[in-house]
């Protein structure tokens, strides 16, 4: 594919990445929302960081139920993540490949802990102009918390893996 231009993976490019998807933590559905920035450093290698909602319903067992609230309830962690991208190509079609880390704050009710992670990502941004493009992605990863337990079923640490889709800018 003929390039754009170049200013979409030059160094000290600054993008901007809308997504919507869904993730697997163990046995949970999440639809995903979120926002990721990036910063290039380098021709090939951006800096990245952003939080992505991971929200679901889910079934609460009625001895869990506190009074006067629904069995069924939406429950949304918000994990916030940094990392690094490698992006070979400043083609209309740019893949990429990185790695981060996560932190997933209020992760159990009335939890005082904080959860970690770590990730692999992958994914493509198709660039439609010089500055606006669409973005697919994929992560694979862990998260860890000593109480995951808490959420009746879960183990304190387990995978995660998430698909998304999303559109993109490039200041």
């Amino acid at each position: 594919a003929p390039s754009r231009s170049p200013q979409g993976s030059s160094a000290g490019a600054i993008g901007l990445t809308g997504r919507l998807g869904y993730a697997r933590f163990q046995f949970l559905n999440f639809i995903t929302y979120g926002i990721e920035a990036s910063f290039q450093v380098q021709e090939v290698l951006a800096i990245v960081a952003g939080f992505d909602a991971h929200s679901t319903r889910r079934l609460i067992p009625p001895e869990l139920v506190p009074v006067g609230q629904p069995a069924v309830q939406w429950n949304t962690l918000v994990p916030m993540s940094a990392g690094v991208l490698y992006k070979p190509s400043a083609n209309d079609i740019r893949p990429y490949a990185g790695a981060g880390t996560s932190i997933i704050p209020g992760y159990v009710k009335d939890a005082s802990a904080v959860a970690f992670g770590f990730h692999a990502k992958g994914g493509l941004d198709v660039m439609l102009s010089d500055t606006v493009g669409i973005n697919v992605n994929a992560n694979m990863g862990m998260w860890a918390g000593t109480q995951w337990y808490l959420i009746q079923g879960l183990k304190n640490t387990g995978f995660v893996t998430q698909l998304s889709l999303g559109t993109m800018m490039v200041f």
